[in-house]
């Protein structure tokens, strides 16, 4: 699915997406808070990654997101290597593939109201019916 991302590296654009849970991930200097994040899109509404893990920095802690809050923000498409999943250790394989990642976000603002009760163009773009 990120392979919407693929004909964006090293370029900076707007995207939006849902918050589901924080997380843990653990690395040499120690043990860091994450973010997921799923139904991510692009400026022009278009899907581009079922799902995207960002490390809580500060203007991600300071929204005091909650499941299903939408976020719109800057980001740098990015590759990386990850593990090849349909490697059975074969030599003829390759171990690992290049997958699409966003970095860097910045001006991460909360989709509509930030505070008390949902505003009714956020329930309406979660799904909500409001009866």
């Amino acid at each position: 699915m990120r392979e919407a991302l693929k004909d964006r590296v090293g370029r900076r654009g707007e995207f939006t997406a849902q918050f589901k849970r924080r997380g843990v991930a653990a690395s040499g200097w120690g043990i860091k808070v994450t973010m997921l994040f799923i139904d991510v899109r692009d400026e022009a509404g278009t899907v581009v990654a079922d799902h995207i893990w960002f490390k809580m920095g500060k203007q991600m802690d300071e929204l005091k997101l909650e499941p299903g809050d939408r976020i719109r923000f800057m980001a740098t498409v990015d590759t990386y290597q990850k593990r090849n999943k349909d490697d059975a250790w074969d030599d003829d394989e390759p171990r690992h593939v290049t997958d699409f990642r966003l970095v860097h976000p910045s001006n991460v603002r909360r989709m509509g109201a930030s505070r008390g009760p949902r505003a009714a163009s956020d329930q309406a773009e979660l799904g909500f019916s409001g009866q």
